[in-house]
Formats: C-alpha cells, sequence, structure tokens
C-alpha cells in the first residue's frame, strides 16, 4: 500500500511534468497546435492521467495563466507602499521581462492573444481594486483607463520584444513610463479641470 506521502509526491511529479511539458510546447508552438494527445506524448503520461489534473487544455491554460499573473500582481503587492502607477509600470517590465520564454510567447505571439488578454484582464481587476491609486479619475472611468495603462504597456512591451530588445531594459522601462503617462497626466488634468 502506498503512503500518503507517496502519493502526494507522485500526484506533485505528475503535475511538474504535465506543467513542464505545457511550457515547452508554448515556447515552441503555436496555440492552436497543442493538444491533449501531444502533451500526454511529452509529458510521458497516459490521457486519463491527465484528466485526473485538469479537466481540458483550456483548464491547463487557466491554471497556467493564474500562476503568470498572480507572480506579477504579487510584486506588486508585495511593494504596496511604493507602488504608484508609473512604479507598477516598472515592476511589469522587470517581472516580465526576467520570466521564461514561455510567457514572453504567451504575450507576444499573435496565436495566444486571447489567453493574454484574460491574463491581463485579471490585472486590470487588481488595479481597479487600489483605488488610490486612480483616486483622480471618476470611478465609473477606472476601468477604461485601467485598461488603457494595460494596453499600452502590453503593447510597448511587445515591439521591445519584436525589434529584439535592443533598448535595455531601463531605457525601454523609461520610455514606456514617459509615453504612457504623458497621455495618463493629459487625462487627469482634463479631469480635474472640468
Amino acid at each position: 500500500m502506498e503512503t500518503k506521502a507517496k502519493t502526494n509526491k507522485r500526484i506533485l511529479n505528475t503535475r511538474a511534468a504535465i506543467d513542464d511539458a505545457f511550457k515547452e510546447m508554448i515556447a515552441s508552438t503555436s496555440a492552436n497546435a497543442i493538444s491533449v494527445q501531444d502533451l500526454t506524448l511529452k509529458a510521458g503520461i497516459h490521457r486519463k492521467t491527465f484528466y485526473s489534473h485538469y479537466a481540458s487544455i483550456e483548464d491547463l491554460y487557466d491554471h497556467t495563466l493564474a500562476q503568470i499573473i498572480k507572480g506579477f500582481i504579487d510584486q506588486i503587492d508585495e511593494q504596496l507602499a511604493l507602488v504608484d502607477l508609473r512604479h507598477q509600470t516598472r515592476i511589469f517590465f522587470d517581472y516580465f521581462s526576467s520570466q521564461e520564454p514561455y510567457v514572453e510567447k504567451i504575450i507576444c505571439d499573435s496565436s495566444y492573444r486571447d489567453y493574454c488578454t484574460v491574463m491581463f484582464a485579471r490585472s486590470i481587476d487588481h488595479n481597479t481594486s487600489y483605488k488610490t491609486k486612480i483616486s483622480a479619475i471618476p470611478e465609473k472611468s477606472q476601468g477604461i483607463v485601467s485598461a488603457y495603462l494595460v494596453g499600452a504597456t502590453l503593447e510597448i512591451y511587445r515591439q521591445w520584444v519584436k525589434e529584439n530588445k535592443q533598448l535595455s531594459l531601463e531605457e525601454i522601462t523609461a520610455q514606456a513610463i514617459t509615453l504612457i503617462f504623458g497621455g495618463y497626466d493629459g487625462y487627469v488634468k482634463t479631469q480635474l479641470e472640468n
């Protein structure tokens, strides 16, 4: 009879094999080319084993995207006392430029665009939960402003990757902050004048 510790270790090892195989597949192929059959072959497990851990590929995507964005949100939450929106942009570039290649693929490859959107929708929800960060903006507009900030940051990051990161991390972060917050500051100013 297997002990509970052995069972738990086997479960953790199986999940790690699935997660590792999935991340490798994301980094090397388009989103529509990943199937349960190919994933189980790469992970060295049976299809039934996969389905005992995840209901579907979509469920595995959800799990993976939640882990990625949780890491980003945790970085923001750890530095909450320091975080203003500009600093959050710095955290974004620091965090995402240090991730494994599969994360960059999810953000930058057009076949993963829907998954990236889902992932960053969680970030938008988190941003609007910090009312003090965007308190100068009418509450009914906070979600839209947060979407602008996330969307602009993502597009600048994608362009930086597309250009093979010719600018240093510090240069692209400074440039992103200047570009993004030129628009943000202008918007806030018009709201305060009205």
